[in-house]
C-alpha cells in the first residue's frame, strides 16, 4: 500500500483498505482519520484510528511478521509458522549446544576456539576436562570427538572418559595411543555436542 497525502475516513467493508501508511505519528490529522502505523518494523502494521478528541490514537487491529519461537517452540521443532531469533536458535535439536577446538604444546592445552564452553582444565597426560556455560538439562547428550595423528604413524583415539563420569556441565576427554596402549597428550582436541538444555 503506497503512502498516501491525505486521510480518508473509512467505513463498512472498506476497513480492510486503510485510507493513509506512512512510518512515523501524523499527528492530529482530525477524529475518526484512520493509520496504518508501521513503525514496529518491516512487515508489521497497526491500523489506528483518532480519538474522539483528536487527540491521539486508538488500535482497532494489528498483523504482519512473524511471532519468534520460543525456547519450547525450538525443543519440539514441529511449528511452521514461527521465525528463529538468534537467542533461541540454539534450543532446537538438530544445533550445536557446546564445541571447542584445544592445541596441546609441551602438555599445555591451550582452548583456540570455543561456543557455550566457560574453561578448559588440564586433567593430567591425555586428559582434558570441558566446563560448559550454559548446561545440558542431563548427563545424557551426545559429544563428538576426533581422532589425532601423530608422529611415529600412530593414530591417537579421543574420547570421553566414564571417569570423571560425563555431567550436565561437564565432560572429560580421554587420548590414548591405541599401538602402544599409553595416554598421551594430543596435538589437538575436538568436540561437538548435542543435546536438551
Amino acid at each position: 500500500m503506497p503512502d498516501g497525502p491525505s486521510h480518508k475516513n473509512q467505513t463498512g467493508a472498506n476497513l480492510h483498505v486503510p485510507g493513509y501508511q506512512q512510518s512515523s505519528d501524523p499527528g492530529a490529522v482530525g477524529a475518526g482519520k484512520y493509520w496504518v502505523d508501521t513503525t514496529s518494523g518491516t512487515g508489521l502494521w497497526v491500523l489506528k484510528a483518532r480519538n474522539a478528541g483528536d487527540s491521539g490514537w486508538e488500535t482497532l487491529a494489528s498483523g504482519g511478521g512473524l511471532t519468534a519461537a520460543t525456547q519450547a517452540d525450538q525443543e519440539t521443532a514441529t511449528s511452521t509458522t514461527t521465525g528463529v531469533t538468534p537467542g533461541r536458535q540454539q534450543y532446537h535439536p538438530s544445533a550445536n549446544k557446546c564445541s571447542g577446538h584445544v592445541t596441546v604444546s609441551g602438555g599445555t592445552p591451550t582452548l583456540q576456539y570455543s561456543y557455550n564452553v566457560t574453561s578448559i582444565t588440564d586433567a593430567g597426560v591425555g586428559s582434558l576436562t570441558v566446563t560448559i556455560a550454559t548446561d545440558f538439562s542431563t548427563a545424557y547428550y551426545s559429544v563428538l570427538t576426533s581422532m589425532a595423528y601423530v608422529s611415529g604413524g600412530d593414530h591417537v583415539h579421543i574420547g570421553v572418559s566414564t571417569s570423571p563420569a560425563q555431567a550436565a556441565g561437564s565432560f572429560n576427554l580421554h587420548a590414548n595411543n591405541s599401538p602402544i596402549s599409553a595416554d598421551v597428550d594430543p596435538p589437538f582436541y575436538f568436540w561437538n555436542c548435542q543435546g536438551d538444555q
